[in-house]
């Protein structure tokens, strides 16, 4: 998914050491996330609101989690 390829890109592969600053990366990770769940027809976006179309689970664990409304969890996911 789009989500974990961005978290793979933003951190050194041997290392692990993020490339950037946590807080890009952060938002970097909920960008990717949430262009999953649009993509996936469970979000749309419209006139700068986001309006949750389809509440049946994502396949991905963490765009459920996010698309069920708990805060935050990308930038916690994606910047460990």
């Amino acid at each position: 998914m789009l989500g974990d390829d961005y978290h793979r890109i933003a951190h050194h592969d041997v290392t692990g050491a993020p490339r950037q600053h946590a807080r890009a990366i952060a938002l970097g990770c909920t960008a990717a996330l949430l262009a999953e769940l649009i993509s996936s027809r469970h979000v749309t976006a419209a006139q700068g609101t986001l309006k949750i179309d389809d509440r049946t689970p994502p396949q991905d664990s963490l765009a459920h989690t996010i698309s069920s409304g708990s805060p935050s969890p990308a930038a916690s996911a994606c910047s460990s």
